[in-house]
């Protein structure tokens, strides 16, 4: 009974002050070295804040949730990375797993829309593995007229070496 009245009372809280009490939580979580996941978990249903080491960490946990195959935890965490907001630095690669994310949760039109902004990445091994990533995106979503386009920006790239993403290309 005082669970349920608990999660009554949380369920009324004013949304800024359901964040701030999320954020705290993850805090102590955090600090205490308590379960990842369950950091990760407080984290989303917090504000961001600016901070790299936040997003990074989202990140991670996101890589790690969808290599289990929880794609929809995946799209929430790499969403709130971006969020945070996520320094330029890892920006790009959060792009490139969230449109991997939506592409297994077949999500074409946002997974389209976040591995062109990846494939427009300064670095080199993020904008191959978007392309490649983006050519089977726009297989699934039956846009061959759109293929063309990526080929010349996979090409520019000059993607001749024995990379992962090279190869596949």
């Amino acid at each position: 009974e005082l669970k349920a009245s608990l999660e009554k009372d949380a369920r009324e809280l004013p949304e800024v002050m359901a964040g701030e009490l999320h954020a705290r939580a993850a805090r102590l979580l955090w600090y205490s070295d308590e379960d990842p996941g369950s950091v990760a978990q407080h984290l989303v249903a917090s504000p961001g804040s600016g901070d790299g080491v936040v997003s990074a960490f989202l990140y991670e946990q996101a890589k790690v949730a969808l290599e289990a195959g929880s794609v929809a935890v995946a799209r929430r965490l790499l969403q709130r990375a971006l969020d945070e907001p996520a320094p330029s630095d890892q920006r790009d690669v959060i792009l490139l797993w969230l449109g991997r994310a939506e592409h297994r949760a077949l999500e074409l039109d946002a997974a389209r829309d976040h591995l062109e902004a990846a494939l427009a990445s300064s670095d080199r091994a993020v904008a191959l593995a978007a392309a490649g990533d983006l050519f089977d995106v726009l297989d699934d979503a039956n846009r061959y007229d759109e293929m063309g386009r990526v080929h010349e920006r996979a090409i520019a790239l000059r993607p001749f070496g024995t990379s992962e993403a090279e190869v596949i290309l």
